[in-house]
């Protein structure tokens, strides 16, 4: 992977240098996959298996730790997939409140497939504060759940 460091201005630089630094939680230079995974876990709902994949394909060196050059194409491809979540997201949220009932859940996955029955075990599922809908975050860990 080319590394998109050249081309960048200097406010994007400055932004991916202040992610490295939020990531690098130990100030030791290089992002573990245990510091990238905490970060993953939080903006994109993955499981520690989801996690150590994305990573090894961007530990281009396979020392167990991304540099920040390394870094830099990771910081891109999380901060892409942040973007679909948000726009799937707001593809559901159809009243645009911020959150996903189960009329809307319905509504979207079953053209997905999913029988209602199971739509609402989704829901319910994901719902970690029991109010009957999908804020983003509960949305995030149900959309990215394996």
């Amino acid at each position: 992977m080319a590394s998109r460091k050249m081309n960048l201005s200097n406010a994007t630089k400055a932004e991916i240098f202040d992610a490295f630094m939020q990531y690098d939680a130990d100030r030791n230079g290089y992002i573990s996959y245990d510091e990238a995974h905490t970060i993953l876990e939080d903006k994109l709902g993955f499981m520690r298996s989801q996690s150590d994949a994305m990573l090894r394909l961007y530990d281009t060196n396979g020392d167990g730790q991304l540099s920040y050059d390394e870094f830099v194409n990771f910081y891109f491809k999380v901060q892409t997939k942040m973007e679909e979540l948000h726009e799937i997201f707001n593809e559901f949220d159809t009243d645009k409140n911020g959150s996903i009932s189960m009329d809307e859940a319905r509504c979207a996955l079953r053209n997905m497939a999913f029988k209602d029955d199971e739509i609402e075990a989704l829901v319910r599922c994901y719902d970690a504060n029991g109010d009957g809908k999908l804020q983003y975050e509960e949305f995030v860990k149900m959309w990215n759940a394996n």
